[in-house]
């Protein structure tokens, strides 16, 4: 009997239930094909659904093909502004700050959005994310849009796409 529940929980495809009895499974994506032969002769042939939950299909909105979201950092572009020494500030805290705010990016423009109502993040939005002080944030700020990392208009925070990308827009 362990023979067969191994063989019921995927772990083995063959089992020999004794007296010429042998059951098989051929594994295919969405259900398995099972042989049951007796001396050696199939006398039946039949598919089972393995149970496997499918995969939730891609909401509205969700561009990554159901798979976690991601951002993309553009390598050559933060080495050679750090090998540069062309910039202000901590460059390592405003890369640490970009990657940070990854799940707050929308997809394809850059802009930083809030998670749920995806309406621009203010500053102050910003301090309460990061808890940092008014000076930190617009020090912060400030060095990321001098040195290109960031832009601001009337219409919020854009995340520079040569240095940062989320989504495939070029």
């Amino acid at each position: 009997m362990n023979e067969l529940r191994r063989f019921l929980l995927g772990e083995i495809n063959v089992v020999d239930l004794g007296g010429g009895v042998i059951i098989s499974k051929e594994i295919a994506p969405a259900a398995e094909l099972w042989h049951i032969s007796v001396d050696g002769e199939e006398k039946k042939m039949f598919w089972v659904s393995n149970n496997k939950e499918k995969e939730k299909p891609a909401k509205k909105g969700d561009y990554t093909g159901g798979k976690p979201p991601y951002i993309m950092v553009m390598e050559s572009a933060v080495q050679k502004l750090i090998d540069s020494g062309d910039y202000v500030g901590d460059i390592y805290q405003q890369i640490g700050f970009l990657t940070a705010m990854s799940g707050r990016i929308e997809f394809k423009t850059g802009r930083l959005v809030h998670s749920r109502t995806k309406k621009p993040l203010t500053r102050v939005d910003l301090m309460g994310i990061t808890k940092f002080t008014h000076n930190k944030i617009d020090k912060l700020l400030k060095n990321l849009r001098e040195n290109n990392l960031l832009t601001h208009t009337a219409d919020g925070y854009f995340i520079s796409r040569k240095f940062i990308k989320k989504g495939a827009a070029r």
